[in-house]
């Protein structure tokens, strides 16, 4: 198993002003986390209040619109952590929010 770094946000604001989330994981490849990294950038939307609420404005309260528009605006990457960094799941997502996305990308994560 591989440990990867998921970062969620959404297309609107691209994680400026703390709307995004990181989560460590655990898996076999990257794709296997594509599920999560979507739900992840769903949970990111509906904990804003004011993006759902412009969502639905802009979809004019038809709810196959609002889903629609929920998932143009799914974004989130995936980074794999270096093989040999051998730090548990729990301690790697307290250095990702202590050290900040880029350091902790630059420090742990494989190059792209």
């Amino acid at each position: 198993m591989n440990k990867y770094l998921i970062h969620a946000m959404e297309q609107n604001y691209h994680g400026l002003h703390g709307i995004k989330t990181y989560c460590i994981a655990e898996a076999n490849n990257e794709r296997e986390l594509y599920d999560d990294a979507e739900m992840a950038s769903r949970e990111v939307m509906e904990s804003y209040g004011e993006i759902m609420e412009d969502i639905y404005e802009a979809a004019d309260n038809d709810e196959e619109m609002v889903e629609t528009l929920i998932e143009e605006n799914i974004e989130y990457y995936i980074y794999k952590i270096k093989d040999d960094v051998n730090k548990t799941l729990r301690e790697l997502d307290e250095e990702v929010w202590n050290l900040g996305i880029e350091t902790f990308i630059e420090e742990y994560c494989e190059e792209e």
